[in-house]
């Protein structure tokens, strides 16, 4: 009898300990795939002067976030590759040796709105607003 209730016991740890598979957050799934440009915003203050400059996505302008953890971006026919993570609030990219920490503002199916902003002091600083859409 007991060593039926053992081989159950164990039999049952072994699916438990198996079954428990780690899901891919939420966020990162919707993040990843083919996203277009719609506008990037860049302003700031330089000198104490602020800026702002919106410029309007093109047709072939986009940025597509790929399974493996890299990225591939086309604007204005430059492009870029670099590497990615997501969080639940954030997305950080690096390439170039530089990585920029951007926090989520909107993320949907089908639109992704990205902000990050550098800080020198108060008459220094500048950001950006990239809208995207699936």
């Amino acid at each position: 009898m007991k060593t039926k209730q053992l081989l159950f016991i164990l039999f049952a740890g072994i699916l438990v300990l198996t079954g428990c598979k780690k899901e891919e957050s939420t966020t990162l799934k919707k993040v990843q795939g083919k996203w277009s440009f719609v506008s990037t915003v860049s302003s700031g203050k330089i000198n104490g002067q602020a800026y702002s400059i919106t410029v309007t996505g093109g047709a072939s302008d986009y940025i597509e976030f790929l399974t493996n953890g890299t990225f591939n971006e086309v604007a204005s026919s430059v492009s870029a590759t670099g590497t990615y993570s997501v969080t639940d609030t954030q997305v950080i990219m690096s390439y170039n040796g530089t990585t920029t920490v951007n926090t989520i503002i909107t993320l949907t199916d089908t639109s992704l709105i990205l902000n990050y902003v550098t800080t020198s002091d108060a008459n220094n600083y500048q950001g950006e607003t990239m809208t995207l859409k699936k």
